[in-house]
């Protein structure tokens, strides 16, 4: 497929720029693969469908790809170089499950109430000068539902490793045609696999409009706008689900709940919330003139004067000069809503808000206004948005389709040259180019120190390892009927199954600390040594 450079025919330092550089392509074709999904989330019209269903698929190309391409090779070789795939199954589960979820544990962490439980409505969530001790014990996170049912719903999908395991244990040393033996098994197991597949992602398709879905969907709302890459108000542009319902936005007399039905106030609040906090300085829980014009110039919001002055003054009902949060996402919606009469545009805005005068310069305007996206208007945006993600996920899945096959070479020849089995260099090597984008998302998310975040993060994470034990999981079960190989991964499956036992232990508590964290964290190197413990004596 690709004319790459032979692993056989370079140096050592040949091999490892190799391995470095298409480490790097696998890992830049992820991140584009994520943030052409991510990208798509922005779209009311099919977000549900991305969400639940091209969102997950896509997530998984990466590993999947290197699977495939570890069972294509030539039939002498090809039991050897499926170990490169059965690693990557292997380090990607693994360690989706514990480094990026310690991480997400330590960047999310909150101190701890009298109540002895995450307290996330304190000003400051940590104290820098506390000791190591009570960081360990009294900082951490809550363990939703939401994450408590992921947990169950992954342990679920680890089906089909027993179907395979039985035989293999059982048959190993009885037959000498193992590989016959073990295809019919292996093909029960593809199409549990398959079957699984379809029930996650229908199940996901079916709660698309639940709580966990619309955080997900904040979330990437907030990262878009934080990155510039979208404005305020084509983020709300056309959420609502009728004009009706529109129209009833537009006479103010929205209801302050986070709760609510309407999407576009749902998702009003949920992105505002964070940069509502950031002008509030002083705490008070409102915001002038000044400060909420700025707040929404840092979202691509941005009003001529009179607009300005006629939005905040019929929001401002009480005359006071100040807006509270509730008035804040009224005026956010109102401008999103209104776009017939209010006008978008960058000018020079010179306010008096009674007090002092603000000038906001052409010039700094013009530095501010992204040259992507964020500039064009919000249903020319949307058109733009569908466009870019398209192109970003055909691109990356592009590269991980040309490049998955000379990485498993370099993968291969390496651990031929270090004397050790590719199982280990590919559960160390893999997971770090093909899960990258799902690392810094679940962090990211993580770092906003909310309830809400950690759900998010830890639950994406938990999806990722259900994709694994579905969708890449029927590759390697696929080969194995197709090219009638042999499941001699015991020791791998022990280590599989137990990294997701042990994670569905730590969410059946009602928070997780940092000392769990800690725990959870050496999962991954005590799944290595128990492969290497049990292939020492003789498991496989």
């Amino acid at each position: 497929m690709f004319p790459a450079i032979d692993p056989d025919s370079v140096g050592f330092t040949g091999l490892l720029w190799l391995l470095i550089s298409y480490g790097y392509v696998l890992y830049t074709a992820a991140n584009l693969i994520s943030e052409g999904s991510d990208l798509l989330m922005l779209i009311p019209q099919i977000s549900g469908v991305v969400g639940s269903v091209i969102l997950p698929l896509l997530g998984a190309v990466p590993d999947g790809a290197i699977m495939l391409f570890s069972g294509l090779g030539d039939i002498e070789t090809v039991q050897e170089t499926l170990s490169v795939g059965v690693g990557a199954l292997a380090g990607s589960t693994v360690m989706l499950l514990t480094v990026p979820w310690s991480l997400c544990i330590f960047s999310g962490r909150v101190k701890y109430g009298l109540d002895n439980k995450p307290n996330y409505r304190a000003v400051h969530k940590l104290n820098p000068n506390v000791g190591i001790k009570e960081s360990l014990l009294r900082t951490g996170v809550i363990v939703s539902s939401v994450i408590k049912q992921g947990a169950v719903i992954m342990v679920a999908t680890t089906i089909p490793y027993l179907l395979i395991q039985s035989p293999a244990s059982y048959y190993n040393g009885r037959v000498d045609d193992l590989a016959g033996v073990e295809r019919i098994y292996a093909f029960l197991g593809f199409l549990l696999c398959i079957a699984g597949f379809i029930a996650y992602l229908m199940f996901q398709f079916k709660t698309s409009d639940g709580e966990s879905s619309k955080l997900h969907r904040a979330a990437i709302m907030k990262k878009m706008l934080e990155e510039g890459q979208i404005s305020l108000q084509a983020t709300l542009y056309n959420l609502s689900s009728s004009q009706e319902q529109q129209q009833n936005m537009k006479k103010s007399n929205l209801v302050g709940n986070t709760n609510s039905d309407n999407d576009m106030e749902y998702f009003a609040y949920e992105i505002l919330f964070d940069q509502f906090k950031k002008y509030d300085k002083d705490k008070n829980g409102y915001l002038d003139f000044d400060e909420v014009l700025h707040m929404f110039k840092d979202y691509d919001m941005k009003l001529t004067p009179q607009e300005a002055k006629n939005v905040f003054q019929s929001i401002d009902e009480s005359g006071d000069g100040k807006l509270s949060f509730d008035e804040v996402v009224r005026s956010a919606i109102f401008v999103a809503t209104n776009d017939s009469s209010i006008r978008i545009a960058g000018s020079n805005i010179s306010i008096d808000d009674g007090n002092a005068d603000h000038e906001l310069s052409t010039s700094e305007e013009e530095e501010d206004m992204p040259e992507d996206i964020a500039s064009l208007p919000p249903d020319d945006q949307q058109a733009a948005i569908i466009k870019k993600s398209i192109k970003y996920m055909v691109l990356g899945t592009l590269l991980v389709l040309i490049f998955s096959d000379p990485m498993v070479d370099v993968l291969q020849e390496l651990a031929y040259r270090i004397n050790v089995s590719p199982f280990y260099v590919s559960f160390v090597l893999a997971p770090i180019a093909a899960n990258a984008s799902e690392i810094i998302s679940s962090v990211y998310y993580a770092r906003k120190k909310t309830s809400k975040s950690i759900s998010v993060a830890l639950s994406t994470l938990e999806g990722a390892a259900a994709m694994n034990n579905t969708f890449c999981l029927s590759i390697l079960l696929g080969l194995i009927y197709f090219r009638n190989l042999v499941w001699e991964y015991t020791a791998e499956t022990i280590a599989i199954i137990t990294a997701q036992l042990l994670i569905l232990l730590f969410t059946r508590k009602k928070d997780m600390r940092m000392i769990d964290a800690v725990y959870i964290f050496c999962i991954f190197p005590l799944s290595i040594m128990l492969v290497a413990t049990l292939e020492y004596f003789g498991l496989d």
